[in-house]
């Protein structure tokens, strides 16, 4: 199941659900994440910028051990 799409203006969430792994941004010098979904590296702007579309809408962040099934 892909969770997320490059459109024409950027990363877009396709539902309402994105799995991925947090990793380690070298342009931010570890002051940000870079997140890996659907086996694509993103800068965490984007994904913030990709959220967007859910302004007003509440989340849950949920952080699993990379040896869970999520």
């Amino acid at each position: 199941m892909m969770h997320v799409r490059r459109g024409r203006l950027g990363l877009a969430i396709i539902e309402e659900t994105v799995r991925g792994r947090i990793g380690w941004d070298d342009a931010a010098e570890g002051r940000l994440p870079l997140v890996t979904i659907d086996g694509q590296e993103f800068f965490w702007n984007e994904l913030g910028h990709a959220l967007m579309c859910f302004e007003g809408w509440q989340f849950k962040l949920e952080v699993a051990d990379r040896s869970d099934e999520v």
